[in-house]
């Protein structure tokens, strides 16, 4: 038989053990926490920088579309301007001709179409517009290019929309 001595070395070998087995599970059990902490920290730091990423794009865009409508307005526009201011001199000068008058009335409508895109490139507009009243606006210099015919009806009841969403929704429309 197992003296006492020998009962109580195995009875601490056995606790020993126990113990040191649960120090293992705990200890892997915390690391696997930790680290799994640490992967959704990082998918979210990585969900974050792409929004930031697709902010930053729109950002851009936005802002390009809004130097291009400057220009289009400022120098196309006046150019075509004065082209109309050239043309009234011209045909009091000349004998009204039917050449002149057309001629008048394509730069005429080239300013307006080129007024009216730098509206529709400009998201200030749309921002200070509204969005109901950019659509029109786009859908009508739509069918004065004859690139589609379309009606706007709007159904239901109204409600608010970020200016940011109205902005991203109008230029789907133009898309």
């Amino acid at each position: 038989m197992l003296s006492k001595e020998e009962i109580l070395l195995i009875i601490y070998f056995v606790v020993v053990i126990l113990l040191l087995t649960a120090f293992v599970i705990i200890f892997f059990i915390t690391y696997q926490r930790r680290k799994n902490k640490l992967l959704e920290e990082k998918f979210e730091a990585e969900k974050r920088y792409e929004q930031e990423i697709v902010q930053s794009r729109i950002e851009i865009q936005e802002q390009t579309l809004k130097n291009v409508s400057w220009e289009l307005h400022d120098n196309i526009g006046q150019l075509l301007s004065v082209a109309n201011l050239q043309l009234n001199i011209l045909s009091k000068t000349l004998p009204e001709k039917e050449e002149v008058l057309e001629i008048k009335e394509v730069v005429a409508a080239s300013l307006q179409e080129v007024r009216a895109l730098s509206k529709s490139l400009n998201s200030e507009v749309v921002e200070y517009s509204g969005l109901t009243a950019s659509v029109e606006n786009e859908l009508k210099r739509f069918e004065r290019l004859n690139i589609l015919q379309a009606e706007f009806k709007i159904e239901g009841e109204k409600f608010d929309i970020y200016k940011k969403d109205e902005i991203i929704l109008f230029r789907i429309l133009q898309e």
